[in-house]
């Protein structure tokens, strides 16, 4: 019913239950659609829960169409805001985009599916990245580091066949016209998988797509601190496919300046202040630092979020 406050309190009263539920989790993936009150009020919660448990959260984040109006798109805005302090890595799909994606005749499902896919090539990558074995492998540590405290993100998936297989699937796995951003220029960090069919995996192929993927990151004058990649094998793949999942994070525009441009993207003629919503910090033994803290009691600063908020 786009009720913050109400979204706030049903989450901080299941706080334990939440924390029940994650305790043993490694990765949270936490995917939201903001603008109304469950995602926009909830999800800034419980990523606080994750951040207070130290389990690696990445968030993929829907914000509404510009003509859902003023106050869809300041409870968005609040919502971002909260979300944004607590997970590790951070993915922002405009739905205002796909209006200038989608031709007249398509099926409204099959327009909002294409963000679905989005997450799906995310958790289908990490799946695919920690549960095989190949050549070269990637494990769970080296997504941790690709991820951790990265801010904005950059995640998908591609397959192709043919000629140029490799180069054709990396720029299909980081091109998805509905992310809020489509280059991995700037990028501190990249991970990548090269997936073949164990006769024809090509050692060229392999490198020169690594030499295009440290050209594209390198493309703004920045280098990146971080190229790690895995070498893979699957009989189930034509001979002349490749798949290509490519993570990039740490790019050079923080997350300010991320909820700046969506605010610019959203903006009205006649913009409305948004309403400043409390910092949910949580204890030193889990974050360095206490991003936004305004509150006057300093002994709450060492207390997760939803006990600060529960003694009111």
């Amino acid at each position: 019913g786009g009720d913050l406050e109400a979204a706030r309190k049903a989450a901080l009263d299941a706080a334990e239950k939440i924390k029940e539920e994650l305790k043993d989790a490694k990765m949270v993936f936490l995917t939201a659609g903001l603008g109304g009150g469950t995602g926009s009020g909830a999800t800034g919660i419980v990523a606080s829960i994750c951040k207070e448990l130290d389990i690696l959260t990445l968030a993929f984040i829907i914000t509404p169409f510009e003509w859902e109006g003023t106050e869809r798109l300041k409870r968005a805005e609040e919502g971002l805001k909260a979300i944004k302090e607590y997970v590790d890595s951070l993915i922002i799909i405009p739905n205002e985009k796909l209006s200038k994606l989608v031709d007249e005749n398509t099926h409204a499902t099959t327009a909002f599916d294409l963000a679905d896919e989005i997450l799906i090539n995310a958790v289908q990558g990490v799946s695919q990245i920690v549960n095989n074995t190949g050549y070269k492998n990637i494990d769970f540590a080296d997504i941790q580091a690709a991820l951790k405290n990265k801010g904005k993100a950059i995640i998908g998936m591609g397959t192709e066949e043919g000629e140029d297989a490799a180069m054709k699937a990396a720029q299909k796995a980081i091109s998805s016209p509905l992310l809020e951003e489509t280059s991995i220029a700037g990028a501190s960090n990249v991970l990548f998988s090269f997936t073949g069919h164990p006769s024809n995996a090509k050692f060229k192929d392999f490198d020169t797509m690594g030499r295009k993927i440290a050209e594209m990151v390198s493309d703004k004058g920045g280098k990146p601190s971080e190229i790690n990649f895995g070498i893979y094998y699957d009989e189930n793949l034509p001979e002349n496919a490749v798949r290509v999942i490519i993570f990039a994070t740490g790019f050079e525009r923080k997350v300010q300046d991320l909820l700046q441009k969506t605010k610019d993207v959203f903006q009205t003629k006649q913009p409305t202040e948004a309403k400043k919503i409390p910092p949910y910090p949580i204890s030193k033994e889990n974050q360095a630092e206490i991003l936004g803290y305004s509150g006057e009691n300093k002994e709450d600063k060492n207390k997760a979020a939803y006990w600060r908020f529960k003694k009111d």
